[in-house]
Protein backbone atom coordinates (compact mmCIF):
# COMPACT_ATOMS: atom_id res chain seq x y z
CA UNK A 1 0.00 0.00 0.00
CA UNK A 2 0.97 3.33 -0.41
CA UNK A 3 1.99 4.48 3.25
CA UNK A 4 3.27 8.13 3.30
CA UNK A 5 0.11 10.13 2.64
CA UNK A 6 -1.96 11.55 4.74
CA UNK A 7 -4.82 8.85 4.53
CA UNK A 8 -1.95 6.09 4.31
CA UNK A 9 0.04 6.94 7.30
CA UNK A 10 -3.55 6.36 9.66
CA UNK A 11 -3.83 3.18 7.72
CA UNK A 12 -0.09 1.43 8.32
CA UNK A 13 -0.36 2.66 11.92
CA UNK A 14 -4.02 1.10 12.35
CA UNK A 15 -2.59 -2.33 10.68
CA UNK A 16 0.65 -2.10 12.49
CA UNK A 17 -1.29 -1.62 15.69
CA UNK A 18 -3.79 -4.57 15.36
CA UNK A 19 -0.77 -7.07 14.60
CA UNK A 20 -0.93 -6.97 10.85
CA UNK A 21 2.31 -7.31 8.65
CA UNK A 22 2.30 -4.60 6.85
CA UNK A 23 4.41 -4.16 3.40
CA UNK A 24 4.29 -0.20 1.71
CA UNK A 25 5.18 0.87 -1.57
CA UNK A 26 5.93 4.84 -2.27
CA UNK A 27 7.60 7.02 -4.54
CA UNK A 28 7.75 10.11 -1.77
CA UNK A 29 6.67 12.29 -4.58
CA UNK A 30 4.25 14.02 -1.99
CA UNK A 31 5.18 11.73 1.36
CA UNK A 32 7.77 12.46 3.48
CA UNK A 33 10.39 9.17 4.45
CA UNK A 34 10.76 10.45 8.06
CA UNK A 35 6.75 10.15 8.30
CA UNK A 36 6.63 6.58 7.53
CA UNK A 37 6.21 4.04 10.71
CA UNK A 38 9.64 2.27 10.19
CA UNK A 39 7.78 -1.09 11.43
CA UNK A 40 6.36 -2.03 7.70
CA UNK A 41 8.66 -3.37 5.21
CA UNK A 42 9.29 0.06 2.51
CA UNK A 43 9.72 0.05 -1.05
CA UNK A 44 10.29 3.40 -2.95
CA UNK A 45 8.45 2.26 -6.19
CA UNK A 46 6.25 4.44 -8.56
CA UNK A 47 2.98 2.33 -8.96
CA UNK A 48 3.63 3.73 -12.67
CA UNK A 49 6.21 1.50 -13.50
CA UNK A 50 4.76 -1.84 -14.26
CA UNK A 51 8.13 -3.78 -13.71
CA UNK A 52 9.00 -2.67 -10.12
CA UNK A 53 5.56 -2.65 -8.92
CA UNK A 54 5.06 -6.41 -10.34
CA UNK A 55 8.68 -7.70 -8.82
CA UNK A 56 7.71 -5.97 -5.38
CA UNK A 57 4.46 -7.71 -5.35
CA UNK A 58 5.85 -10.84 -6.61
CA UNK A 59 8.39 -10.82 -3.52
CA UNK A 60 5.64 -9.33 -0.93
CA UNK A 61 2.50 -11.90 -1.79
CA UNK A 62 -0.02 -9.55 -0.35
CA UNK A 63 -3.34 -11.07 0.81
CA UNK A 64 -5.00 -7.65 0.68
CA UNK A 65 -3.80 -4.48 -1.05
CA UNK A 66 -4.99 -0.89 -0.41
CA UNK A 67 -4.35 1.17 -3.12
CA UNK A 68 -4.28 4.34 -1.86
CA UNK A 69 -1.53 5.85 -4.50
CA UNK A 70 -2.93 8.86 -6.80
CA UNK A 71 -2.29 12.57 -7.74
CA UNK A 72 -4.15 14.52 -5.59
CA UNK A 73 -3.81 18.30 -6.98
CA UNK A 74 -6.33 19.43 -8.84
CA UNK A 75 -4.55 22.52 -10.10
CA UNK A 76 -1.89 20.45 -11.50
CA UNK A 77 -4.48 18.13 -13.03
CA UNK A 78 -5.45 20.71 -14.90
CA UNK A 79 -2.27 22.00 -15.76
CA UNK A 80 -0.94 18.79 -16.87
CA UNK A 81 -3.82 15.87 -17.55
CA UNK A 82 -1.38 13.62 -19.45
CA UNK A 83 0.76 13.55 -15.89
CA UNK A 84 -2.59 12.98 -13.93
CA UNK A 85 -3.85 10.34 -15.95
CA UNK A 86 -0.36 8.34 -15.71
CA UNK A 87 -0.54 8.71 -12.28
CA UNK A 88 -4.29 7.87 -11.32
CA UNK A 89 -4.86 5.69 -14.71
CA UNK A 90 -2.09 3.66 -14.97
CA UNK A 91 -1.04 3.46 -11.16
CA UNK A 92 -4.20 1.91 -10.69
CA UNK A 93 -3.84 -0.41 -13.44
CA UNK A 94 -0.64 -1.65 -12.30
CA UNK A 95 -1.50 -2.25 -8.72
CA UNK A 96 -1.82 -6.76 -9.82
CA UNK A 97 -4.75 -8.46 -8.70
Amino acid sequence: MTGAGFIGLHIVDALIAECHQVAVIDDLYTGLESNLNQRPEFHRVDLTDFGATSTVFASVKPQFVSHLGAHTSVRLSIEDLVYDATVNVLGSINVPR
